[in-house]
């Protein structure tokens, strides 16, 4: 019986031993956790950083819906740092999903970009945010249709634009003028991000604040008169109203249609060369006839425009001409000198002596050489009377 109580002691003392022992060497053990930062303030620790991304991405269906992306992501000033350490101490993830989601805005992946604008050699700049960049240049080819003759511009890129062979007009560049920067990164949700492409063209054109009237159709109007009466191209008219597909849409009266004043973003530039034909002036010249009768004008020759043919390269940002270089000029009809004789009165060829003149009340006092004259002039304008002094 003493035996078998020493036996059972033995065994008791030695299965708490092995059982002490590997408990002990278990939590003797390090453990590989996370560490979440925001901002460099510690939220917490939590045993898998992947637990924490698909706990954010399983609670983003409204952005996900929104956006129609498939993922949500961690804010960008997140920061999960690996560590090791013989704590057992760890956080919940969702007690960390809720501290993020206080004070932070979660992201979803897409691009910035980014308008350099240069102005009084200053440079400001500007961030788009859109989750296909295919869609902003879409936009930007839009902005370009709005400043360019869609036909033209597309001539231009097929290269069909036709060859001058005396006049007309070719499309030598369009392009962009600011420096724009595409970057793919991880977007705040709280920001301004672009779905759509009209959206994102009317910011490009008319800006955060744009400048907006109402107008109301007349009987008669059309799309191309109202754009001309509100200073705004058709292009632009057309992309303030939705419901406006083409130039060819039908108006009716009393129809209320949106303007709004354009404050581009973005510089469209369109290089041409152009030959046109000008008419050029005639010149008149008057003679003197002493033989005539006073007041009795003969017209020697009738005065006739020329013809000109112009050459010339043409700077146009916006739709408004900013440079013009002229290339070369072909005289195609010569103009004719309008030509009259005639014969003066008394007074006016004293009046005509007087080259040089400056008015004083209503007394002109002139001087020419060695021959002064004083010339009174009514209020309309008319001499009355005139004095003449010549100097030996």
């Amino acid at each position: 019986m003493k035996k078998l109580v020493t036996f059972t002691i033995a065994l008791v003392t030695l299965t708490a031993v092995i059982v002490l022992g590997f408990n002990y060497k278990k939590s003797a053990e390090p453990h590989q956790y996370y560490q979440v930062y925001m901002e460099d303030k510690l939220l917490g620790t939590i045993k898998s950083k992947d637990a924490l991304e698909k706990y954010i991405d399983d609670n983003g269906k409204y952005y996900k819906n929104k956006y129609k992306t498939k993922r949500v992501y961690e804010p960008t000033g997140l920061q999960i740092k690996k560590i090791v350490t013989y704590s057992n101490k760890t956080d919940n993830v969702k007690k960390i999903y809720n501290q993020i989601s206080k004070n932070s805005s979660f992201t979803v992946k897409g691009y910035q970009v980014t308008v350099n604008k240069e102005k009084d050699k200053k440079i400001t700049k500007t961030k788009i945010y859109v989750l296909d960049k295919d869609l902003f240049k879409k936009s930007v080819l839009a902005i370009i249709k709005t400043f360019v003759n869609e036909d033209e511009y597309q001539a231009y890129l097929d290269g069909t634009q036709e060859k001058i062979e005396t006049t007309g007009k070719v499309i030598q560049n369009v392009y962009i003028d600011e420096n724009i920067t595409i970057k793919e990164k991880k977007i705040p949700v709280d920001e301004t991000i672009y779905t759509d492409e009209n959206e994102l063209s009317k910011y490009l054109l008319y800006g955060k604040d744009a400048k907006i009237s109402e107008y109301y159709i007349n009987a008669g109007d059309t799309i191309e008169t109202v754009a001309l009466n509100n200073k705004v191209s058709p292009s632009e008219l057309l992309l303030s109203n939705d419901d406006l597909k083409s130039t060819n849409n039908l108006l009716y009266p009393g129809q209320k249609l949106i303007i709004e004043q354009t404050n581009p973003l973005l510089s469209v530039v369109e290089e041409n060369y152009s030959v046109t034909d000008t008419p050029s002036n005639y010149k008149t010249e008057e003679r003197y006839d002493s033989s005539a009768i006073v007041g009795d004008d003969k017209v020697v020759q009738e005065g006739q425009k020329g013809l000109d043919r112009v050459s010339q390269e043409t700077k146009i940002v916006n739709g408004e001409i900013v440079y013009v270089n002229p290339k070369g000029k072909e005289v195609l009809e010569t103009n004719l000198t309008y030509d009259v004789s005639y014969k003066l009165n008394e007074f006016e060829q004293l009046f005509n002596t007087c080259v040089e003149f400056k008015y004083k009340s209503n007394t002109n006092s002139i001087g020419k050489s060695k021959t002064t004259a004083s010339c009174i002039i009514d209020d309309n304008v008319q001499l009355v009377a005139v004095s003449i002094r010549c100097d030996s």
